[in-house]
């Protein structure tokens, strides 16, 4: 049994081709589709699966797909060496979303990891504390890290 989407796979198409093809932008190709907000996110990943999977990447999908330990571990360890973005490196291993590889670098950092201590614990919580607000950029704020938005914003005011 496939999961349906909620937007028409037809309608998607059409409107990734309209996008490539320098019609519409993705923010009108959003709000067109009916996406909450603005919309380009969602958007763009349904661009990122016709220019990897083509047309019919968008039809509804009857099943996960499958990789093998050493494709996601490949996959990890190129992000991890400065291989390319999340995005970059979802491509090249023809994953879906980028949302993959998330979950796999989080489970290569923590879930298969033994904690010795609650100290080594709480110190690898902190760390990836720290890389989320001081060196992860977030395409919601402008590119920036949460702590650049942060001081330009008080800057601002």
């Amino acid at each position: 049994m496939s999961r349906k989407s909620k937007i028409d796979p037809a309608l998607k198409v059409e409107l990734v081709e309209r996008y490539l093809e320098g019609e519409i932008s993705a923010k009108e190709a959003g709000r067109l589709a009916g996406l909450a907000g603005n919309g380009a996110d969602t958007f763009h990943k349904w661009v990122n699966i016709y220019r990897n999977e083509g047309p019919e990447g968008l039809l509804a999908q009857s099943h996960n797909r499958h990789y093998s330990e050493e494709t996601k571990l490949q996959a990890v360890y190129d992000y991890l060496d400065g291989k390319g973005s999340q995005m970059v490196i979802a491509a090249r291993y023809g994953l879906r979303s980028k949302r993959q590889l998330q979950m796999w670098l989080k489970r290569e950092k923590y879930y298969g990891r033994r904690f010795t201590s609650r100290k080594d614990l709480v110190s690898a919580i902190e760390d990836y504390i720290s890389y989320y607000n001081t060196e992860r950029i977030q395409r919601n704020l402008h590119l920036m890290t949460p702590v650049e938005y942060h001081q330009q914003y008080y800057l601002a005011a």
